[in-house]
């Protein structure tokens, strides 16, 4: 039978779509509260635009906080110490190894739940915002 239509190879392409459904989240919600939003939001596509900007920028920045010191000790730590023959950095290392390898799934549900926050927390001070640019 073809991989692609089994049990198994239905998996990766069901994570990358909702992945992808995550992603425009920043999109959605924030489209969806500016327009229904009464009385309505000034400016609705900045709104949109600011809130989807903030979100990817936000994660993506906590993303390379957290992958790039991780990479680096699996690149210069982690293969000295298993040449060295010390075992007690095992746990260490085998966490590591599944941030390095996985983070990529905790950013789609990080992503919505950031959207959710940023919209509610941006919608509340939008007009003023926009009051401020203006003058």
């Amino acid at each position: 039978m073809n991989d692609a239509v089994s049990g198994s190879g239905l998996v990766l392409p069901g994570v990358l779509a909702a992945l992808f459904a995550c992603s425009l989240a920043p999109i959605f919600w924030p489209a969806a509260v500016a327009v229904r939003r009464r009385p309505t939001l000034p400016r609705r596509g900045l709104f949109v635009f600011v809130v989807a900007a903030l979100c990817h920028g936000t994660l993506g920045v906590l993303a390379a906080l957290i992958v790039l010191p991780v990479s680096a000790l699996l690149v210069y730590v982690v293969p000295q110490v298993e040449a060295a023959g010390a075992h007690s950095g095992e746990p260490i290392a085998s966490i590591a190894r599944l941030v390095a390898e996985y983070w990529w799934i905790a950013y789609g549900p990080a992503l919505v739940v950031l959207a959710g926050t940023m919209t509610r927390w941006l919608a509340a001070r939008w007009t003023r915002i926009v009051s401020a640019m203006a003058s």
